[in-house]
């Protein structure tokens, strides 16, 4: 096993597709960083591969509910918090990630999409050690944010696609009043 993982995500919200793409990576190392996209509007970048990603309306929880949906999810799954560190993940600035983690990790990313061959380019680009744990068709995603986003602005279906530890965030936010502000 090795020292350090790294794996990130925006997780808007963190849903159940996460949590396989997390605990897997977690199961293969003895600390893991769990790197937050986009942590605030300063950070966000448009990439030419899936510019929606950068848009507000994309992007309604803010770092620290998405910090707190990962860490509880983490602790239910009875993981001590020494063996993991949430962080600000600056995918598309090579020279700030070093400041957030070990840059001897292995950086583990899924693929689902095209966003996900870019995520590798960019990581392997930054001469990083890349490890793809998950490569599946789009067609097989079951769960995405975007849908759970579109279901939370329609009042639509959505709560059995996150965990109980994001509903617990989710619950305490009024989500009329932040969509209407994006």
């Amino acid at each position: 096993m090795i020292n350090n993982g790294v794996v990130f995500g925006r997780f808007q919200p963190l849903h159940k597709g996460h949590i396989e793409h997390i605990l897997t990576a977690k199961s293969k190392c003895n600390h893991l960083y769990v790197g937050i996209t986009n942590p605030d509007p300063s950070m966000t970048k448009e990439d030419k591969t899936n510019i929606e990603r950068s848009k507000a309306k994309n992007n309604p929880f803010t770092y620290y509910e998405r910090y707190q949906m990962i860490e509880k999810l983490l602790i239910s799954n009875n993981i001590a918090n020494a063996q993991f560190t949430i962080i600000p993940f600056p995918l598309h600035d090579q020279h700030l990630i070093k400041y957030y983690c070990p840059l001897d990790s292995n950086f583990y990313i899924s693929i689902y999409e095209k966003w996900g061959v870019r995520k590798k380019e960019i990581l392997e680009g930054y001469k990083l050690n890349v490890e793809v744990m998950y490569n599946y068709p789009e067609a097989n995603r079951m769960i995405s944010g975007s849908k759970i986003r579109e279901n939370l602005l329609t009042n639509t279906s959505w709560i059995e696609d996150v965990p109980k530890t994001t509903l617990e965030v989710i619950n305490k936010i009024d989500l009329v009043e932040r969509f209407k502000e994006l």
